[in-house]
């Protein structure tokens, strides 16, 4: 995935198929697509396309902003991971590990809890790396309390969603 992350095949197949089940909605797999991918432009990347761009992190000013530094490694960026897997781990009541694997990609080792626990953990992390794309030359990082927020809704509309998916069948099957 970038400079010390090495993924296996299993991995690999864990972080594309989560593409499909992140969520319903096309925006949030996409953003799942995109960080698989690393198909955002870091200034890394632009320095290479565009010499007169800047490669430093607009964060915290680090030299070489790659997309791995930009998602994860900038100071800024991991405090701030650290605050959004503490809210998690107390919502669900299970202590996660702070993973780049699980964080960026959705892969986990540990399956404490049920699929729908693990569907809440990727829906919520997924929604903090919309939030990282859409800030993403920002100076500073989302803020939690806002991310908070945007779970809360999301949530809701994705057990809505399921709610009228299991009503469908319930009367197919009636």
């Amino acid at each position: 995935m970038g400079q010390g992350i090495e993924l296996t095949d299993q991995q690999w197949t864990m972080a594309l198929a989560q593409v499909r089940h992140v969520s319903r909605n096309a925006r949030l797999k996409c953003t799942h697509f995109n960080y698989v991918h690393q198909t955002y432009l870091s200034p890394h990347r632009l320095h290479h396309m565009f010499t007169e761009a800047t490669p430093r992190c607009p964060r915290c000013g680090h030299d070489d902003a790659t997309f791995l530094h930009m998602t994860w490694e900038c100071p800024e960026i991991h405090s701030t991971w650290r605050h959004i897997m503490q809210h998690v781990s107390d919502i669900i009541d299970v202590s996660l590990t702070l993973d780049p694997l699980l964080c960026l990609l959705g892969v986990t080792k540990q399956n404490k809890r049920s699929k729908y626990y693990m569907k809440f953990v990727d829906l919520a992390l997924t929604l903090f790396k919309c939030m990282i794309a859409m800030a993403w030359k920002a100076t500073r990082p989302p803020d939690v309390q806002a991310w908070l927020r945007v779970v809360l809704r999301w949530t809701t509309a994705e057990v809505n969603a399921l709610d009228q998916d299991r009503q469908a069948q319930d009367g197919d099957g009636g």
